[in-house]
């Protein structure tokens, strides 16, 4: 397997848009600083206790059982704003997004809190307990 291209948020945003258009994905590290990783966990943590644990676990799933997902994050974290809004990520949209249209939009943000997984996904998934999204963390 190919791994994904790891740059830095301080690297240049055309060497970002190089990597991603020749790669297909790129990894960008510590784009969003610690405060702001706080203020959307504490924003989203009363939906994440809200939202029932999806229980039922399929081999064949997308997503995982045992999860919580909460949506519509634009609505429920003032702070995931300053993630939709990031230049640097905007960057990335434009380059590859706009030569192929006009306008673009956010379709759908969402938290993905993964509890114990089935052992025929832990190749894909590992553990985090449930309160995890509190403690988000910089890839």
């Amino acid at each position: 397997m190919t791994a994904i291209p790891v740059l830095q948020h301080t690297d240049a945003t055309d060497d970002m848009v190089s990597v991603l258009r020749g790669a297909g994905a790129v990894v960008i590290k510590s784009v969003s600083t610690s405060a702001l990783r706080d203020q959307i966990a504490s924003e989203l943590t009363p939906f994440v206790d809200s939202t029932p644990v999806e229980t039922k676990v399929e081999d064949d799933a997308f997503y995982p059982g045992n999860a919580r997902r909460v949506t519509a994050l634009v609505r429920k974290s003032q702070g995931f704003h300053g993630l939709v809004l990031n230049p640097t990520l905007l960057a990335l949209c434009d380059a590859a997004l706009k030569p192929n249209c006009a306008r673009y939009q956010l379709h759908v943000g969402a938290a993905l809190v993964i509890g114990p997984v089935h052992a025929s996904r832990s190749c894909i998934a590992r553990t985090i307990p449930t309160r995890s999204l509190c403690r988000l963390a910089p890839i």
